[in-house]
């Protein structure tokens, strides 16, 4: 049994370290610094788009070809077999799967990419403030 949580805290963090928001997000700040806005959205829309991907195509075509195993015909998606993945740290022994995983780090970067726009003023102080709200 500890062998069985030691590959999934191994799992875990393979995923965590192939899907890091904070990485793309110091990423992109270095863009804005050194190239412009458009350069840094560039980053955001990159990555935001590439992770969606992996998340509904890859994990989609694994499911129907593989019936949900960690697949290899997932044609040049990342291998995100859709099986949960639990840590025994810091979900409180809660069931996590990889796209539970991702779909987070997706959020932040939408909110690091709404946050960039913001401060570029391409998006309405209250606009922004009110669609928080909503979350």
């Amino acid at each position: 049994m500890a062998q069985s949580i030691n590959t999934h805290d191994q799992q875990l963090q393979l995923i965590k370290q192939q899907y890091n928001s904070q990485a793309v997000i110091s990423d992109a700040e270095a863009k804005l610094a050194e190239s412009g806005i458009n350069a840094a959205q560039n980053v955001y829309q990159s990555a935001i788009l590439d992770w969606v991907d992996d998340v509904t195509m890859g994990m989609d075509t694994e499911e129907q070809e593989e019936g949900g195993g960690n697949g290899s015909g997932n044609s040049g998606h990342a291998e995100l077999a859709p099986e949960a993945v639990t840590s025994s740290g810091d979900n409180n022994g809660r069931v996590v799967t990889k796209r539970d995983i991702i779909r987070g780090e997706i959020v932040e970067l939408w909110l690091a990419y709404a946050n960039l726009n913001r401060r570029a003023n391409l998006v309405s102080h209250i606009f922004f403030s009110d669609w928080l709200l909503c979350f």
